[in-house]
């Protein structure tokens, strides 16, 4: 027992030893090394890593120094998106196993996380948000909508809810759990908080089946299938008819590991990008937050370069169809009209945009998560004639104070 114990504490000794070392030689090495670059960012956390702080005496009395060290130890230690993946497989196992016994159909990805594998589809879903609480979280976002309606009463106005998969009935979470937020309360919510004025378009799928043929299995956003459906429902809606999109290929053989894959570290789950033959006009000409730009510097579904992703988590989406952006407009001069469609929306807008470029003049899509202008402006300089809400109930939630007053043109 004694010899046990004895070797059980050098074990311990020489992991708490690497635990400390490791950091220290990395940064080291990344300094005297020539050729060798410490990360300075994590694509699988999307976020920097911390630098070594400033010494100063105040941010050692309040411990602030301390905290800050500890987080640039963390940060410097080789390979941390992998420890931080394997840590995750070893304790999804442990689920797993625990799991068996009960036969849920989900289960964490890790401990305490927020998202959850379903075996049976090779998917992961997020977690639900609480109902307790929904109406007063949306109360400011549905008082900015509706200002911003009634300010333009000349416009047509749609909004298409987006059927997000923490929200969307689909979600078997929602049989696990109480007191989660559906769509349907989302939809109840929006229909007596929105002017009668704005056309409200639901879109939810009635099962798993229906979700995945137009959902990411790893990721929140549409595939094409699913853009193609709400892009004719708005059409509709707007009293045009759809033009017909093309067949749907695969757009690159490179594996797609989405925003569920990634936050809820699993590296053995993915899906594929695809995409549809659209005869989209050359002549068009882009606007990026004011600067001018080619189709093909927007997106590489417009490159003729072979796509291929520099890191297995990079965010494929954005890279086909393109990143996010304050203001994008297109400009057609062979459209079927000359109106001017604005489409105020989070990323689920970036794989639809280009169909509405056959019917208008001018077509606008503000994120106004990254929009510093004023929307009341663009409704002005452009005449607006038709606008679409393209936005999810998480998205709509998480508006913070500055994103609320400019959809509201409070400044």
């Amino acid at each position: 027992m004694i010899i046990l114990s004895k070797v059980r504490n050098i074990l311990f000794s020489l992991i708490v030893l690497c635990v400390f070392a490791l950091p220290i030689i990395n940064v080291s090495a990344s300094v005297l090394v020539d050729g060798y670059n410490r990360p300075v960012s994590s694509t699988l956390e999307a976020r920097k890593y911390a630098e070594f702080p400033i010494f100063e005496f105040d941010k050692i009395n309040d411990g602030e120094f301390q905290d800050n060290v500890e987080e640039f130890v963390a940060d410097a230690m080789p390979k941390r998106d992998g420890l931080l993946l394997y840590n995750a497989y070893f304790q999804r196992c442990i689920i797993y196993v625990s799991n068996s016994l009960f036969g849920f159909k989900a289960y964490p990805t890790y401990f305490g996380s927020k998202y959850y594998c379903l075996d049976d589809w090779n998917a992961i879903v997020a977690r639900p948000q609480s109902i307790y609480g929904l109406g007063k979280r949306l109360d400011r976002q549905l008082d900015a909508f509706k200002t911003l309606i009634e300010s333009n009463d000349g416009t047509n106005f749609v909004f298409y809810l987006v059927d997000h998969s923490s929200a969307a009935s689909a979600n078997p979470i929602h049989d696990l759990a109480s007191n989660t937020a559906r769509y349907d309360d989302y939809t109840s919510f929006f229909s007596s908080g929105l002017p009668n004025s704005c056309q409200l378009i639901t879109d939810d799928s009635a099962d798993l089946d229906e979700y995945y043929e137009r959902f990411f299995k790893t990721d929140h956003h549409m595939q094409i299938q699913g853009a193609i459906r709400a892009y004719e429902r708005i059409a509709y809606s707007l009293h045009f008819t759809p033009v017909e999109a093309g067949d749907v290929y695969l757009a690159t053989d490179e594996q797609f590991f989405g925003s569920f894959s990634r936050r809820g570290l699993v590296f053995d789950l993915y899906d594929s990008i695809c995409d549809v033959h659209f005869d989209m006009n050359p002549s068009v000409e882009v606007f990026v937050d004011g600067s001018k730009t080619s189709l093909s510097s927007l997106s590489k579904q417009y490159s003729n370069e072979p796509f291929s992703k520099k890191k297995k988590f990079e965010n494929m989406y954005a890279s086909w169809f393109h990143a996010s952006c304050g203001m994008l407009r297109l400009s057609n001069e062979d459209a079927e009209c000359d109106d001017t469609l604005l489409i105020i929306g989070d990323s689920y807008m970036k794989n639809m945009e280009r169909f509405f470029t056959k019917h208008y003049r001018t077509v606008i899509a503000i994120d106004p998560r990254y929009f510093n202008g004023d929307l009341q402006e663009v409704f002005d300089s452009y005449q607006v004639n038709d606008c679409v809400f393209i936005l999810s109930p998480a998205t709509i939630t998480d508006f913070d104070s500055d994103v609320i007053d400019r959809i509201a043109s409070h400044h």
